[in-house]
C-alpha cells in the first residue's frame, strides 16, 4: 500500500500538516483565551468591588435589606449565578445574605461525584429506577468563575466578604466559536500549503524520477540514443548527466561490438561471416 514514493510523501506531508495545524491551534487557543479570561475577571471584580465598597458593618447586620439588594443586582446581571455576603467573626465567617439564580444547582464536586456513582449503580435496574438515580446528573452546576472580595471596615480591616459566582458559559461559547473559525481558517491554509507543496514536489522531484525510469526502460529495450539532457544544477541534474554519459558509453560499446562482429580488428577487412553475407546479397 505504501510502496509508492508518491504515497509515502503524501502521507508524510499530511502527517506533518496535521501536527502543525494541531500545534498552531493549541498555541492560538492559549493566546486567544487570555483576553476572554481578562474580560471575565474584570466583570467579577467590577461586581464584587462595587458591592464591597458600598457595604459597612451596619448593613452586614441587616440581612433582609441586604438580600433584597443582592436580588436586584443579580436580576440586572443575567450571567450572575450567585452573590453572597459573609460577615467575619473571631472563629470564621457566617453567611449574611445570598441571591442565587433559579434552577442552578449548588452541588459541590464531591456531591456530584456521589450522584454519578449512585446513577452508575443503577445498571441492570428498571428504566424508571435508572431515571430516578440519574436525575442529579442532569442538575449539575454549570462552569462558573468565582471571586471573593473582602469588605473592609472603618479602620481598614476586613469585616466580611463578597463572593461572586458568574456563569462562564457565554465566555466559553464565544471562545469556542472564535477558535472554531480559526481552526477552519488554519485548516484551509494548511490545505492550500499542502497542495502547493505536493504540486511543487511532484514537478521538481517525482516527475523527473518518472522520466528517468522511462529512459532506463527505453535504454534497456535497445534505444541507445536515449538521453535526458536536463538543464538542472541540482542533484537530479547531476544524476541526469551521469545517465547521459552512461548511455553514450553503452552506445559506443555497442557500436564497437557491431564493428568487431563485421570486420577483422587487425586487417580492417570483412571477416568470413560478413564476406558471405555480402556475397549472398550480391548474388
Amino acid at each position: 500500500m505504501f510502496g509508492s514514493l508518491r504515497v509515502k510523501l503524501a502521507v508524510a506531508t499530511l502527517v506533518l500538516l496535521a501536527v502543525g495545524a494541531f500545534g498552531a491551534a493549541w498555541y492560538v487557543r492559549d493566546r486567544l483565551a487570555h483576553p476572554y479570561e481578562e474580560s471575565l475577571q474584570t466583570q467579577l471584580e467590577r461586581l464584587g468591588r462595587t458591592l464591597a465598597l458600598d457595604l459597612d458593618e451596619a448593613q452586614l447586620r441587616e440581612p433582609r435589606e441586604l438580600r433584597q439588594r443582592l436580588e436586584r443586582i443579580r436580576a440586572a446581571n443575567p450571567d450572575l449565578i450567585s452573590l453572597s455576603v459573609y460577615r467575619r467573626d473571631g472563629t470564621g465567617r457566617s453567611l449574611v445574605a445570598s441571591a442565587r439564580a433559579w434552577g442552578v444547582s449548588s452541588a459541590t464536586m464531591a456531591q456530584r461525584r456521589r450522584a454519578r456513582g449512585t446513577a452508575l449503580t443503577g445498571y441492570g435496574r428498571p428504566p424508571a429506577e435508572r431515571e430516578r438515580r440519574g436525575g442529579p446528573l442532569r442538575k449539575r452546576a454549570p462552569r462558573a468563575a468565582t471571586l471573593s472580595v473582602p469588605v473592609r471596615g472603618v479602620f481598614g480591616g476586613p469585616i466580611g466578604d463578597v463572593v461572586v459566582r458568574v456563569d462562564r458559559t457565554p465566555t466559553d461559547t464565544a471562545l469556542a466559536s472564535d477558535l472554531g473559525e480559526l481552526i477552519v481558517l488554519a485548516t484551509l491554509v494548511a490545505l492550500v500549503v499542502g497542495l502547493g507543496f505536493a504540486a511543487l514536489l511532484n514537478r521538481a522531484v517525482l516527475t523527473p524520477l518518472q522520466q528517468l525510469r522511462e529512459a532506463i526502460h527505453a535504454l534497456r529495450a535497445g534505444a541507445g540514443e536515449t538521453r535526458l539532457a536536463w538543464d538542472r544544477s541540482d542533484e537530479l541534474g547531476e544524476l541526469s548527466r551521469d545517465f547521459d554519459a552512461m548511455a553514450a558509453q553503452l552506445q559506443e560499446s555497442h557500436s564497437r561490438l557491431q564493428s568487431l562482429a563485421l570486420k577483422d580488428p587487425l586487417t580492417g577487412l570483412l571477416n568470413h561471416r560478413s564476406f558471405h553475407e555480402s556475397l549472398q546479397r550480391e548474388l
